[in-house]
């Protein structure tokens, strides 16, 4: 009656495509996974069955329902979601399980932070969300006990939950079918995130035996390559903008073909930032976008990772883009913009402290800077290094 050329079989499938693509656009990432042990990665309970008697195989069931259940957790953790634990439980015997049994696919060194302990999972998620520095609404919960999910789903309605279900022959899968995980693309930097927070964790035990900040920071040996965007950097640095909250003026969202189009214009320059430390490289961690405006620029962008917030990387990436652009522009003010959000109250001064003044402010607030006021330097234990 439509005259439509497709069957509705083929528009059903097209159109669910098209949401899961919608979804990866528009809709908070998600970036944990967190597991429950018992049950969870293995049936039985390790404090009673021990290790020889619970249930994980290669080839039987039900332990093989487990066992594809852990293949399909690597294969999340390899598109650079972090891998979490959360169990009630004795800790030595959990990692017995990890570090010994013959058919746990899951190692120690693919877990980036954990919880094995009496207390009660809610106050535990909070906990890793503030070890990881990542929103709740980041974050998802697998776990077998109803009584636990729905004890989550009550006090931290931003994290997503799935329960094991009962069938466990349905178990396999069970994440692919949650389109929780789905990413347009993955790149080098995403597979390498899990390393990026193991290195993470060294670095807050060592903080530990610094008497002050500026030891600690010193002591890490930082670097910061600081270049203009290439091809290769354009779906890194959608990732940035898509994902990027607390550390973010403007929190513009744009994507791969807009930052394309930016990097053509003869009035717009894109920097990126690849930091690293005596720990290893830490990735592409930071975005500036520089838009020319006569004789003033505009700062439409300026974001940096999470994961490297409050080592002082920011002025070194602003104050050495600033000193390439000088190269090619010529400007006499410098203008930036912080646009609030619910997520980004960590930059709300950042222009005050970096010397600029206020202008005006409406939904925005502006401030501005001449070029020859501007006394920002790069700090002395940031080492710049020059690659082409």
């Amino acid at each position: 009656m439509a005259k439509s050329p497709f069957k509705q079989e083929f528009a059903t499938a097209a159109a669910e495509e098209i949401l899961r693509f919608l979804k990866c656009k528009l809709m908070p990432p998600k970036k944990v996974l967190i597991l429950d042990c018992d049950n969870t990665l293995w049936g039985g309970i390790i404090g009673e069955a021990g290790i020889d008697h619970i249930d994980l195989d290669s080839y039987e069931y039900p332990g093989i329902a487990y066992y594809r259940f852990q293949s399909e957790v690597l294969s999340i953790a390899e598109k650079g979601f972090l891998i979490c634990i959360c169990s009630k439980n004795d800790e030595d015997q959990v990692w017995d399980v990890f570090d010994s049994h013959p058919h746990c696919l899951i190692q120690r060194k693919h877990i980036v932070a954990h919880r094995v302990n009496w207390i009660d999972k809610a106050t535990n998620i909070r906990d890793l969300a503030t070890e990881l520095n990542l929103g709740l609404d980041s974050m998802v919960f697998v776990d077998d006990n109803p009584v636990e999910c729905e004890l989550v789903r009550s006090q931290l309605p931003e994290v997503a939950v799935i329960q094991v279900p009962s069938k466990i022959y349905d178990y396999p899968g069970i994440l692919e079918r949650s389109r929780l995980f789905d990413r347009i693309s993955v790149t080098d930097d995403d597979k390498a995130r899990g390393h990026f927070y193991l290195a993470e964790n060294q670095r807050r035990e060592m903080k530990t035996t610094h008497a002050t900040v500026e030891e600690f920071l010193s002591d890490l040996k930082m670097k910061a390559v600081v270049r203009e965007l290439e091809p290769r950097d354009l779906a890194r640095a959608a990732q940035l903008c898509q994902r990027t909250n607390q550390f973010n003026l403007t929190s513009r969202r744009y994507t791969h073909s807009e930052l394309s189009g930016f990097s053509q214009s003869t009035d717009t320059r894109i920097f990126v930032l690849e930091a690293e430390d005596r720990f290893g490289p830490m990735g592409t961690s930071g975005l500036i976008i520089y838009k020319k405006s006569g004789d003033t620029i505009e700062i439409d962008t300026f974001l940096l990772s999470c994961r490297i917030i409050g080592r002082s990387f920011d002025k070194a990436f602003f104050r050495r883009s600033l000193d390439l652009l000088a190269n090619t522009w010529h400007y006499r003010n410098i203008r930036g913009v912080f646009i609030p959000t619910s997520k980004n109250s960590v930059v709300a001064s950042l222009w005050q402290d970096y010397g600029f003044e206020a202008t005006h402010s409406e939904e925005s607030q502006e401030f501005s800077c001449p070029t020859n006021t501007l006394d920002l330097q790069i700090p002395e234990f940031i080492e710049i290094e020059y690659k082409t």
